[in-house]
């Protein structure tokens, strides 16, 4: 049984972090919608009107992006009646509100409770974040699919070299996490992948993502897509569906195809960019990288920085690759920088008895 000052902490934290997040996202809901936003309402509105499955615009099929940010905007207007600028901004803000109090439940099992909610008050202290919520936009619904799946990832592992479990329920919880960011925006298995393939290697666990847990919860994620790529396929024809699907990523990865030439100097300069995008938090990330910060952290520690390592660099890399460069575009990476940051500061802090001494790594 929790002792009775024990569950008050946890409750308080519990409390505060909602309020935190309720004065950052929740704020400005209202107001006149701009840039893309009013493009997401009116194709949420047709979600609304029945077009659960299939995105359209104006009566016709509109499928360069799946369908779950805008069935999201139809169910948070159901109360309203029709999408307002209100409804059509709500599931960013719900989105970012339940990625922030996710992360902070499972740092809390890595770090403890005052690290833990230190981390997660700091998270969304981002001019990206604040930017991207609230707004009637998908990038924020796609960083929570791939921070709730890289979590639960993380669990997976956990438990099966500390417990010897399958971790069956991590595994199923992550990718029926990489499915939903999927058929919110494509690139989610992307996202995921390059993040666990290198951390599995990483901690010498390359052959678990070919053994039951992982191959049957894949199978699992890959059967609810291609459940919707049929429907939609009967509903518009199977050739609307593959051609719109090729031609939006053959201007993103074949622009010589499409009479553009690649975009060198943007490729090359696109990982200072997005470096800077992330400041302050993205100046002690760099410094996480040195040898000596890793040696100097117990073994729970050094297994969450390695995830967070292998989630920001190799997506850094690769999401540098396509023609098209822009931040938003790799929001789903941001979570691992602020982290990486947060916690070198930690370090810094603790190091000097601001606040107490991380678990250090015995002889």
């Amino acid at each position: 049984m929790v002792p009775r000052a024990r569950r008050h902490i946890i409750s308080w934290r519990w409390l505060f972090l909602v309020a935190w997040c309720g004065f950052l996202f929740f704020y400005g809901l209202t107001g006149p919608l701009y840039r893309t936003e009013s493009l997401r309402a009116i194709i949420g509105q047709s979600a609304l009107d029945g077009h659960w499955l299939t995105p359209t615009l104006y009566g016709e099929p509109f499928l360069t992006k799946p369908p779950g940010a805008y069935a999201a905007i139809g169910l948070a207007s159901i109360p309203f009646g029709q999408v307002t600028e209100v409804s059509a901004r709500l599931p960013s803000a719900f989105a970012a509100t339940l990625t922030v109090l996710f992360s902070f439940a499972m740092l809390r099992q890595s770090l403890g409770e005052p690290r833990a909610f230190l981390t997660a008050l700091t998270l969304p202290v981002s001019m990206l974040w604040l930017d991207k919520v609230p707004s009637a936009e998908i990038d924020m619904l796609q960083l929570a699919w791939v921070t709730v799946a890289i979590f639960c990832l993380h669990q997976a592992v956990k438990v099966r070299e500390e417990l010897a479990g399958a971790g069956w329920c991590w595994w199923f919880m992550a990718l029926l996490c990489v499915a939903g960011g999927f058929l919110t925006k494509w690139t989610a298995p992307a996202f995921f992948y390059l993040a666990a393939i290198p951390f599995m290697w990483a901690r010498g666990h390359l052959r678990w993502l070919f053994c039951g847990p992982h191959l049957l919860a894949c199978g699992f994620a890959i059967g609810l897509c291609a459940t919707w790529a049929l429907l939609v396929a009967d509903e518009v024809g199977w050739s609307t569906l593959s051609e719109t699907v090729y031609r939006e990523g053959a201007q993103r990865f074949a622009p010589k195809g499409r009479g553009k030439p690649y975009p060198w100097l943007e490729s090359l300069t696109f990982p200072a960019v997005v470096l800077a995008a992330n400041l302050p938090w993205a100046i002690p990330a760099l410094w996480s990288l040195r040898p000596s910060f890793m040696r100097s952290l117990a073994e729970p520690e050094r297994r969450f920085v390695q995830l967070l390592h292998c989630w920001a660099w190799p997506n850094l890399i690769f999401w540098s690759l396509p023609a098209q460069h822009n931040v938003r575009y790799v929001l789903p990476i941001c979570p691992a920088i602020t982290l990486l940051g947060v916690m070198v500061l930690l370090r810094w802090a603790e190091s000097r008895g601001v606040t107490p001494r991380w678990p250090t790594q015995r002889a």
